[in-house]
């Protein structure tokens, strides 16, 4: 047992020993001023992964019953990646409204897809299209679809 702890307390006075190795010094021998220098430098062992991102969109679009103009939705997107990683954001759909057994097709346009640097923020559009054709052949009802964003990062 007096080994054990000899042994402990001899690793411990020699781990106090190599505090001071990341320490400075400044003193007469280099002259007058004496200049020295340190370096700063970011900690990124708290950063988990490849980093973090936020994508923000319109939780419903709203497409006015006959209309033909093209309805813009926005999204957002945010990141703050490590150094040479991008994140694709992409939003898809089938492109077809429905209610009950009823159909209305439509046209998903705009920025479908995205790729955003390392470190930016960006506000991107899609849009939805009705054609004529898909209102002339379309009882009245409320129809829906989903738009699906993915963000991926690359």
């Amino acid at each position: 047992m007096k080994k054990v702890i000899s042994v402990l307390l001899a690793v411990m006075m020699l781990a106090a020993l190599m505090i001071p190795a990341f320490a400075a010094t400044l003193d007469q021998t280099g002259g007058n001023p004496a200049t020295g220098g340190a370096t700063v430098k970011t900690d990124t062992s708290a950063v988990t992964g490849d980093g973090a991102y936020t994508v923000t969109y319109d939780a419903e679009i709203s497409v006015p019953w006959n209309s033909t103009a093209a309805v813009s939705s926005n999204y957002t997107v945010e990141t703050h990646l490590k150094t040479g990683k991008q994140l694709l954001v992409t939003a898809t759909s089938d492109g077809i409204m429905t209610y009950n057994a009823l159909e209305l097709p439509y046209t998903l346009g705009g920025d479908t897809a995205y790729t955003a640097g390392a470190a930016e923020t960006a506000t991107k559009a899609i849009t939805v299209t009705v054609a004529q054709s898909a209102w002339d052949e379309a009882p009245i009802a409320e129809y829906t679809d989903t738009i699906t964003y993915t963000a991926e990062i690359v």
